[in-house]
């Protein structure tokens, strides 16, 4: 299967299986959106704070991946990753 930029979609599980964040930190809440190997996205919503991405991105995980709470994020790959976006002023 294809993803809509014409490439193969990864297995789940292979080493290509990554997944995308977009995180927006305003004032009050810090939004975390993840996009998962299959495409699906996960949203989390958080109060903002220095670590409210790290822990949004952990929350979206557990909750979908099955993350342990005490076990280290997965590595990014180089082709995808996390982009924080700052609309606190």
């Amino acid at each position: 299967m294809n993803d809509p930029r014409g490439q193969a979609a990864p297995r789940p599980g292979s080493e290509a299986a990554t997944w995308e964040f977009w995180i927006d930190r305003g004032g009050t809440f810090t939004d975390v959106i993840g996009t998962a190997p299959d495409g699906a996205q996960h949203t989390a919503k958080l109060l903002s704070s220095a670590t409210a991405p790290v822990e949004g991105i952990r929350q979206v995980l557990a909750r979908v991946a099955g993350l342990a709470a005490d076990a280290p994020l997965p590595r990014v790959g180089r082709d995808s990753g996390a982009e924080l976006h700052d609309t606190a002023r």
